[in-house]
């Protein structure tokens, strides 16, 4: 027979699997209401959208920039190949060489996340003022974001030499 603080623990337990099951469905949950401006009491912008509202939408919108500058209408026109064959370890490249109007799937992606690493660097470094009260903390925030920048910046330039050949 069971004793109450065992029973009392199986039913602890399922309750505890039944939280970590239904988890995905209680963060959806919890940002829509967190987005939609329920769940908060801060700033409200425009016709009652939340503050949270708005920096979703703003990086919404930098990744969809992000995606359509790294040739996002050409992926989604053309559905280019994934790899193409080349003198890469494998004995594939995700760069098309030699022809600066075409592109693979994955090259595509990887300008996507370049742009979307310099705009991340250029917030850093935006974000770096704020921390004046603290010149060390500001200091290394605005030399990740700098750095940041500069990788962005000049792999997506090495990329386009590496396809002009």
């Amino acid at each position: 027979m069971l004793s109450i603080s065992k029973a009392r623990k199986v039913v602890e337990t399922s309750e505890a699997i039944k939280k970590l099951l239904t988890l995905p469905e209680r963060v959806v949950e919890h940002i829509a209401k967190y987005a939609a401006g329920r769940g908060q009491t801060g700033q409200r912008f425009g016709r009652g959208f939340s503050e949270t509202f708005y920096i979703l939408l703003t990086l919404g919108t930098v990744f969809v920039a992000a995606f359509l500058l790294g040739g996002g209408m050409y992926i989604a026109i053309y559905s280019p190949s994934f790899l193409v064959a080349g003198q890469g370890p494998l004995g594939a490249m995700f760069i098309y060489r030699g022809n600066s109007l075409e592109e693979t799937f994955l090259e595509g992606i990887f300008i996507s996340m370049l742009y979307i690493t310099s705009v991340a660097g250029m917030y850093l470094i935006y974000r770096s003022t704020r921390y004046s009260h603290s010149p060390r903390t500001m200091w290394m925030i605005f030399i990740i974001g700098f750095f940041l920048l500069v990788f962005g910046i000049s792999l997506i330039y090495q990329t386009g030499r590496w396809k002009i050949g």
